[in-house]
């Protein structure tokens, strides 16, 4: 892939942002005292996970995501190793899922029918690789992008329909400079959490990336 080719992905339409999965990190790329489960998911190709991280010079920050649970591997990307890109918004069905899930995507399609969302976590790489990494502990992971405010009301409404789902979903809302918990936003008296690729930092507003004092 030509550097031309990898600049074009990475600026043209959509920026590269924490939860994408990125395809083509070259087992190079590994440092050797890495585990050798990660050593092993690289060289079958699987995606990586974008993660938050300071930035770097034409690198991105990623995790390898092994069979398990316990298995997270953080390590970065060349740009000009990457070959293809999927965002949670281009993830919004999982066909091979349970009724119950089923059931859960279709009130979360017409929760945020109006919004920028898209699917992450267990579920979305699950849809993309076809790998069994969901348990029956999972919650669907949700990501919902919002640059633009919201007021604390529209968040306590879609909070309120999100607990009658039959099972447990997980919102995220990124602005645009860090993301934060739906849940923790509502349910708080104060400040949320923010995290940011510099750190999490405690605000008053997401939006307004004022760090706790």
């Amino acid at each position: 892939m030509t550097k031309q080719r990898t600049h074009d992905l990475i600026t043209s339409g959509f920026e590269i942002d924490a939860h994408d999965l990125l395809w083509g990190m070259p087992i190079e790329q590994i440092a050797a005292t890495a585990p050798s489960w990660v050593h092993a998911r690289v060289a079958a190709g699987i995606p990586v996970v974008v993660r938050r991280d300071q930035q770097r010079v034409n690198e991105v920050a990623v995790g390898v995501r092994g069979l398990r649970k316990s298995e997270r591997y953080a390590t970065w990307i060349a740009m000009e190793s990457i070959t293809r890109k999927i965002k949670p918004e281009q993830i919004r069905a999982l066909p091979n899922s349970n009724c119950t899930v089923q059931k859960t995507l279709a009130s979360v399609v017409h929760l945020f029918c109006e919004e920028n969302w898209g699917i992450t976590g267990s579920y979305a790489f699950a849809a993309v690789t076809g790998e069994q990494t969901v348990t029956a502990s999972s919650d669907l992971d949700v990501l919902l992008r919002q640059t633009t405010a919201i007021t604390l009301d529209e968040a306590k409404h879609w909070y309120a329909q999100i607990q009658l789902l039959p099972m447990p979903v997980d919102v995220q809302i990124e602005t645009g400079s860090g993301g934060f918990s739906l849940a923790d936003w509502v349910t708080s008296n104060g400040r949320v959490l923010l995290k940011t690729n510099n750190g999490p930092q405690l605000v008053m507003s997401p939006w307004l990336k004022e760090e706790a004092r």
